[in-house]
């Protein structure tokens, strides 16, 4: 079940985690499954990051890319 809502603790640790890709630049958008979106970053600094979101359950910084069996229909 997707939340409604997001504790001030939750949204303080997801900005602290995300302060890395600030004047970062989107590269890629990747369509991963039927809700998951992974978007490649450039973040100054660090280089390459993938950003994994689900809406309404999460989003967190990963390494790793799944590879699609087939593309999606995303543009």
């Amino acid at each position: 079940m997707p939340k409604k809502s997001i504790s001030s603790i939750e949204l303080a640790a997801i900005v602290n985690e995300l302060q890395i890709l600030v004047k970062g630049k989107v590269s890629q958008i990747y369509h991963q499954e039927k809700k998951e979106i992974l978007f490649q970053l450039h973040a100054v600094g660090k280089g390459k990051q993938l950003l994994k979101v689900i809406p309404g359950k999460y989003v967190c910084l990963t390494t790793q890319k799944n590879a699609t069996l087939r593309p999606t229909g995303f543009c």
